[in-house]
Parts: C-alpha cells; sequence; structure tokens
C-alpha cells in the first residue's frame, strides 16, 4: 500500500557506462483511496571506473589523493559520506557534510571507497591511502 505524501527511494546500480533512465508510468502505485500516481521520468548518468559507479553529474572535490594523513573533502551540497574498504566493508559514517578533512593516518595503505549520499543519489569515489 502506498501512503499518500510519501516519498519512496529506489536504489540503482549501473552495469556499464552511459544513461540510465527511470520511468514510473501512471497508476504504477495507489494509495488506500485508490488514487494512482501520475507519471514520472528521471536520467542519470554514470561512469565505470574500476567497476565502481560514479554519478557523474555531482560536483565532488577529493584531494590529496592519493594522501598518507588527511583527506579533504569538497561538496555541492549537504550530503553524507560513507568511507569504505575496496571490498565494501563500512569504516566510517558521517552525516551533513558540505567539506571536512578526514584523518585516514590510522587506515592501512590501499585503495579506499568514499561514498556520497545527497538529494542527487549515490556516487562512489576512489582514493589511495599511502
Amino acid at each position: 500500500e502506498v501512503t499518500a505524501g510519501t516519498e519512496y527511494a529506489v536504489d540503482i546500480t549501473a552495469t556499464a557506462e552511459g544513461e540510465v533512465t527511470v520511468e514510473v508510468t501512471a497508476d504504477a502505485a495507489s494509495d488506500a483511496a485508490g488514487n494512482g500516481n501520475a507519471t514520472a521520468s528521471d536520467s542519470y548518468v554514470y561512469e565505470i571506473i574500476d567497476g565502481i559507479d560514479q554519478q557523474v553529474t555531482q560536483d565532488v572535490r577529493l584531494f590529496p589523493n592519493p594522501s598518507d594523513g588527511t583527506l579533504n573533502i569538497e561538496l555541492p551540497g549537504e550530503s553524507t559520506v560513507r568511507i569504505l574498504t575496496s571490498t565494501g566493508a563500512l569504516i566510517l559514517t558521517k552525516d551533513s557534510v558540505t567539506s571536512d578533512v578526514f584523518d585516514i593516518s590510522n587506515l592501512e595503505q590501499g585503495v579506499y571507497i568514499l561514498q556520497v549520499h545527497n538529494a542527487q543519489g549515490i556516487a562512489n569515489f576512489k582514493f589511495i591511502k599511502k
């Protein structure tokens, strides 16, 4: 059952570079009163980098990369930031970030993923701890 006034989210994982269009047809869902949804459509452009999805439309700055101590992050708007190992294990989550400096000196050398969640979607960025 769909609740009127409630927003619903869908996670999409691109398997190839290019544009992904999400379309919801009219009356695909309805609320308790039988009111159907309107048609909706949105498009996202993805670029595959070393097997990691990256939504190109987000303006994210991550520097220095590689780094041995601190990682500076600048985001276009408030976002939730996660740092993951290259295998996807969660190391850190921080909410309401627009810019920040992360101390990564305690991480082992290797490749990590900075994951950004915001209103535009989810984007993954690779960084190297040296």
